[in-house]
């Protein structure tokens, strides 16, 4: 009825390592991961920017966001001067 839990070891013992980087490493951390960033971006530069941002723009759809139309807003009393 149930399937066998499985774990992709890759990925779970890497997730792990940089969880524990953090945990145990946070100011080691910041410098380790704003190095690789700051290679990244003078590696890829404007490229980088660009693919990131037709990800999100295509990952997150924002016109497709189901909000309610404004007549429907809490209405909330005016906070205290």
């Amino acid at each position: 009825m149930f399937k066998p839990f499985i774990i992709n070891k890759p990925v779970f013992f890497g997730a792990l390592l940089v969880i524990g980087i953090f945990v145990l490493l946070p100011n080691q951390a910041r410098d380790i991961f704003g190095a690789i960033q700051n290679n990244i971006l003078q590696a890829f530069g404007w490229f980088y920017f660009l693919a990131v941002g037709i990800f999100l723009v295509v990952w997150l759809k924002p016109a497709s966001a189901n909000l309610p139309p404004d007549s429907h807003r809490a209405e909330r009393p005016a906070a205290p001067a």
